[in-house]
């Protein structure tokens, strides 16, 4: 389970990683093809949003209990 847990997390992680970095060094022109909203957002807006994408893919491939853990249950068995 922690095998299948890592690489989903990893796969996210990289999606969101690739994803916050477009739009952090990327321009509105090479943007636009992708992204037609970046018409009518401020990039000030666009990089803030890449930049929190970024630094939200650090924190999906940490996991919650740790480097690579799933969540603790809610309900402990005994």
């Amino acid at each position: 389970m922690n095998v299948a847990y890592g690489i989903v997390a990893g796969l996210l992680a990289l999606f969101h990683l690739y994803g916050g970095g477009v739009k952090v060094v990327r321009s509105r022109e090479r943007l636009r093809p992708m992204m037609a909203w970046v018409d009518t957002s401020p990039m000030p807006a666009v990089r803030a949003i890449g930049v929190l994408e970024v630094r939200g893919s650090g924190g999906l491939q940490e996991g919650p209990g740790g480097p690579l853990e799933p969540p603790e249950p809610l309900i402990r068995r005994t």
